[in-house]
């Protein structure tokens, strides 16, 4: 229930020695270090999960590092959950609140939603308050945040 990375040629080159490891972005990646267990079924790892949120809100908080292609951490990010890449951004969590940062893992989108979605066809659905809307790549808004759920969004 490790994770790590091998090259094309199923040679082990990063050790599986991670909670969880993303792919790399611009030669670095994003691994988490975890104080807390995680549940597998079927050999999947679960890792956001509303059970992730009450454990970071009582200060069991997960550590997410950048390291370089030879595993070398660069740095801890800032935040208490990260999110995969998606089109560009992750989505991240600090202090209950989420935004995004970009593959330059520079915060472009501010920590300011409740609720922040991986980005599809170029939107993100948010949650301020309990009520959703949409938002583009640049943070502007594009479904007002008026309705009690949007489910998904795909394909226009």
């Amino acid at each position: 229930d490790k994770w790590g990375y091998i090259n094309t040629k199923s040679e082990i080159v990063i050790p599986i020695i991670y909670d969880r490891a993303y792919s790399f972005v611009d030669d670095k990646a994003i691994v988490m270090k975890s104080k807390v267990p995680f549940f597998t079924r079927n050999r999947n790892m679960f890792f956001f999960t509303k059970l992730n949120y009450l454990l970071a809100s009582i200060g069991l908080k997960d550590k997410y590092f950048l390291i370089d292609k030879h595993s070398k951490e660069i740095t801890q990010l800032p935040y208490d959950i990260v999110g995969q890449f998606s089109e560009g951004f992750a989505w991240v969590r600090k202090d209950k609140k989420e935004g995004f940062i970009n593959s330059k893992f520079e915060e472009k989108i501010p920590l300011i939603y409740d609720n922040a979605d991986e980005f599809n066809d170029g939107l993100s659905i948010v949650q301020i308050n309990g009520k959703c809307g949409t938002i583009d790549k640049n943070g502007k808004i594009i479904t007002k945040i008026i309705y009690d759920e949007i489910l998904h969004y795909n394909e226009g």
